[in-house]
């Protein structure tokens, strides 16, 4: 009789691995090694990235296998991940540039 559930775990940064793996572990530990853990990066929940099936859109850049306690990664969507991380920090950096410049004008008024 297998259960599903959903556990949701924060860490700090999705790029520290070694964090990602000891916050994976303790959670083994707790439930058990028989269980798989998927870790998705919350930047896709915020852009609305989900994986439906049939949508062939892969949202978990880490895995934990059952039986295992050693961290997968998956190289194609972590990288899709930080570059998501990556283009949210340019487009904070530019919105504070064009504050701090003191010009209030937008595109929109001109």
């Amino acid at each position: 009789d297998s259960k599903a559930g959903l556990v949701i775990l924060y860490t700090n940064d999705f790029r520290d691995r070694d964090d990602v793996t000891r916050a994976g572990v303790a959670i083994k530990r707790r439930l058990g090694t028989g269980v798989e853990l998927r870790y998705k990066c919350d930047v896709f929940t915020r852009n609305e990235r989900y994986a439906t099936a049939g949508a062939g859109g892969k949202t978990c850049c880490y895995t934990m296998r059952s039986g295992s306690l050693s961290l997968e990664v998956d190289e194609t969507v972590y990288a899709e991940a930080v570059a998501y991380v990556a283009e949210a920090v340019r487009a904070t950096s530019t919105n504070a540039v064009a504050v701090v410049g003191g010009d209030s004008r937008s595109s929109a008024h001109e």
